[in-house]
């Protein structure tokens, strides 16, 4: 890049000189319209605004053409133009998969660095919470100014301490960031970058939490040397980062002594009323009390703890982490407030005091080749029924969903809704891999490409092992686990009491290349739905794009590659439907993914090729756990691999609904999969008092309608009032939903609780401008030369209300006073 400037430069310099010189004949070389020269380096703002010019002038030329007969201008402005519409042609496809040759489709970076991917929407995700948190509770009060306890590594007061993570989640965005297209060198660095955002922002938060839920009085000490009750107890507050990998500290040492009680605040990002199981790893088997924080009665503002159903299930630690906990105590937080947390204790209960009503027992026996594992949770508030349904299957039904499972296999056989009829849509997984290209001299699959051997590659399926599966059967959670052929393959499938789903969590690596073949390794989904080569995709999470196998709506496709060319990004969610079934598979992190064969969904979750593509990265995408040797790109000799292939996990949610149902059922769950409930965790002695002084808090008066996100709500800098850039998006698009794809109306009044707003000024989508001034400023393409009418600079409606259309996002600077002093919590 740097040599290309220098030669631009040159020309640009060169160019001005000849001109200026007179050594540029203009009429001789250009003709007599031109006069004049001038260059420069262009952007895409000069560039659109000069094709508007070129279409203005197409238009006024096609308007005087069209004037024969007219003598006015009355007459000329009630004319219909000859040039009623753009002359360009107008896109609303996108350009994937793309190629630059027959055999180069760059689909196989939709997969790449799968890990990173993952951290990345981990990092994102927390971002987002923590700026909701920062924007409510980081005002002055209770306990001093937090801010000014944080201090930027030049001694100097950092904006907000979000603001490493802000950073690396940013430069994560790069294009060969987050779509794994760099160094391994390079990637690592990405992910220290987020990780150390993420533990800057963690000791920022929980201090902010802290200060919301314990009692801000001074202990003893005067004026600045005051300590308060919020920074002596919980001390040890912190953030699970590593639940995925079954990693608690906090909650697996406290749990090895019967004398400490854990504490756990539950925080959901989310502007609706939620209910999510939660998983805790624990050290030890034993009998955990799990309760939440609830206001006594109605009437008394005097704090209680109220049981909530919870179960402790083994783990079986299939990635082999060292300090991965032996067991997770999965409990029910069902009442998470919108954009707001709650608290929740888990005590562990001594032999001694153990209640005579509850069931303690665990009891294990073979099932039809199954170990069946029965755990009774306390208390009971749900039946979770295993059923025998045939001779080789059995049934798990969780209130919502009745899932057919083979009892040899622990493989589900089918998937049924009785909410919506009780249809029954057959269902088979299986997992295999397609073998990486990798003839000399010819393109190979690497980090951008995907190259099967046979460009209509049939993939190497990899079947389950029969009677090695294990079922942990309670009232809350089941889970079926089940073991492959290959050994690096492995599989939970997770069935929640009360949700529309079903989770598959899958263990994937090191995926063996012994052989000397790379592999790319994909799950599938068969099913009977008649999908007629259609699938649908996501556009970042927003549009839903109809694919069409083997087909592109712009040109004629001549096909060279089969598989790779019918594999498109999925951020969120692919579905497939009919007339009556569908189903929709959201994904925990960016995955390429198809339907290759009518009827099926397939995603791929891993690769590991063994050669370059040539196309930059200058390295195989062949991650291993001990990194890789440091070199000199310059040199001949290359870097060498470190230590075994990585394993990652992941997980699939699985929907299945009635016909053309697969959208609806996508966006129902697609914000709770990108912004889970966040997990912090505390331990104290169980004789310590803990001075909580809410049970729970909002920042919302009211939770926002099911069908609309709260995409943004982040606090600006202000001098006299409470300042909030609040972004707003409506979830669904046209015709997706019968009731939640129609316009939606929100009152901004009820998204600030414990203040008055003052004023709410619509932004553009960036925030940087308003919108009422954009609108005067905007670009009009349309041939009508009307003044802009009041449905276009009239953003707001009556008493600081918005309405919403589908898929529409909306940008506000929200203006405030606060109304309370302190934080307003709610039971």
């Amino acid at each position: 890049a740097h040599t290309n400037y220098e030669n631009l430069d040159l020309l640009l310099d060169s160019i001005e000189n000849f001109r200026d010189s007179g050594a540029i004949n203009m009429t001789s070389i250009f003709g007599p319209r031109f006069d004049d020269i001038d260059i420069f380096y262009s952007t895409p703002e000069k560039y659109t605004k000069y094709k508007h010019h070129e279409f203005l002038q197409m238009s006024a030329d096609a308007t005087m053409s069209g004037m024969n007969g007219i003598t006015s201008f009355d007459d000329a402005s009630t004319a219909e133009s000859p040039l009623s519409s753009s002359p360009w042609s107008t896109k609303t496809d996108d350009f994937f998969p793309y190629s630059d040759n027959a055999h180069s489709f760059w689909t196989g970076y939709f997969t790449s660095r799968s890990s990173l991917k993952r951290l990345e929407r981990v990092g994102s995700s927390f971002l987002h919470a923590a700026r909701q948190i920062e924007a409510f509770l980081s005002r002055e009060g209770g306990g001093g100014d937090i801010l000014s306890k944080y201090k930027g590594h030049n001694g100097q007061q950092h904006t907000s301490p979000l603001r490493l993570l802000d950073e690396g989640v940013a430069i994560a965005q790069h294009h060969d960031g987050v779509s794994g297209t760099s160094k391994q060198h390079v990637a690592y660095d990405y992910a220290k970058r987020i990780h150390a955002g993420m533990n800057d922002a963690e000791t920022y938060v929980t201090t902010l939490l802290k200060n919301v839920f314990i009692s801000s009085r001074s202990i003893y000490g005067g004026g600045d040397k005051s300590v308060f009750e919020s920074e002596v107890v919980l001390e040890n507050l912190s953030y699970c980062q590593l639940l995925n990998e079954t990693i608690c500290h906090v909650s697996q040492d406290a749990s090895k002594d019967d004398e400490n009680d854990i504490f756990v605040v539950v925080y959901n990002s989310l502007a609706l009323n939620r209910r999510e199981v939660v998983a805790i790893p624990v050290s030890r088997d034993a009998e955990y009390n799990v309760d939440v924080l609830v206001t006594a009665t109605e009437e008394s503002e005097a704090l209680d703890w109220k049981p909530v159903s919870s179960v402790l299930i083994p783990t079986t630690n299939y990635a082999d982490i060292a300090s991965a906990a032996e067991y997770a105590l999965y409990f029910n937080a069902s009442v998470l407030p919108p954009v707001g947390a709650a608290v929740f204790r888990i005590k562990i209960v001594k032999t001694e005091q153990k209640r005579s009503t509850l069931e303690t027992s665990a009891t294990r026996k073979d099932y039809y080749g199954i170990n069946y594992l029965k755990v009774s949770p306390r208390p009971v508030t749900a039946v979770n029924n295993i059923e025998e349904y045939d001779e080789g299957t059995f049934i798990v039904s969780n209130g919502v969903l009745e899932i057919f499972f083979d009892k040899s296999t622990g493989v589900a056989r089918q998937l049924s809704n009785p909410q919506v009829g009780g249809q029954r849509l057959p269902i088979l997984q299986e997992w295999g891999y397609y073998k990486s290209y990798d003839k000399a001299g010819e393109q190979k699959s690497g980090a951008y490409i995907f190259r099967p051997k046979e460009s209509n590659e049939e993939p190497t399926m990899i079947s389950p092992m029969s009677g090695k599966s294990v079922v942990f059967h309670s009232d809350l959670v089941t889970e079926v686990h089940t073991v492959y052929e290959e050994h690096w393959i492995k599989q939970i499938t997770r069935v929640k009491s009360g949700e529309p789903y079903i989770e598959v969590e899958y263990t994937v690596g090191p995926v063996p290349i012994a052989d000397g073949i790379g592999k790319e390794v994909i799950t599938r989904f068969h099913t009977e739905i008649k999908n007629n080569g259609l699938f649908y995709t996501d556009s970042n999470g927003r549009d839903f794009m109809q694919r069409k196998r083997s087909y592109r709506p712009s040109w004629n496709l001549e096909e060279f590659e089969f598989v790779a060319g019918n594999y498109y990004p999925v951020n969120a969610a692919i579905y497939i439907e009919d007339e009556k079934s569908s189903l929709c598979i959201l994904v925990d992190r960016s995955q390429g993914g198809s339907s290759i064969k009518d009827g099926t969904v397939e995603l791929m979750v891993q690769r590991r090729t063994l050669f370059d593509d040539w196309r930059g990265v200058g390295e195989a995408m062949n991650e291993t756990v001990d990194g890789i040797t440091s070199y000199d790109p310059s040199e001949d000799e290359p870097a060498r691999r470190l230590g075994q292939g990585v394993i990652i996990t992941g997980i699939h949610r699985i929907s299945v609904g009635s016909g053309r149902d697969g959208a609806s059922k996508a966006r129902a769950q697609m914000d709770k999969v990108f912004f889970p409930p966040h997990i912090f965790v505390a331990s104290s002695k169980s004789e310590i008092f803990i001075p909580f002084r809410a049970p729970s808090y909002s920042a919302v008066k009211k939770a926002l309608p099911d069908n609309i996100q709260l995409i943004t709500f982040t606090k600006l800098p202000s001098e006299k009032y409470e300042t909030y850039l609040i972004r707003l998006g409506h979830q669904y698009g046209y015709g997706e939903d019968q009731y939640l794809s129609a316009p939606v109306k929100v009152d901004m009044n009820n998204l600030l609780l414990g203040f008055d707003v003052v004023s709410v000024v619509e932004k553009t989508l960036s925030g940087n401008q308003d919108w009422e001034k954009w609108q005067e400023q905007r670009l009009r393409w349309e041939n009508d030369h009307t003044e802009i009418t009041s449905e276009w600079t009239t953003s707001l409606t009556s008493g600081n209300s918005v309405i919403l259309n589908p898929l529409e996002i909306r940008t506000f600077e929200v203006q405030a006073i606060l109304i309370e002093d302190d934080v307003t919590a709610s039971s």
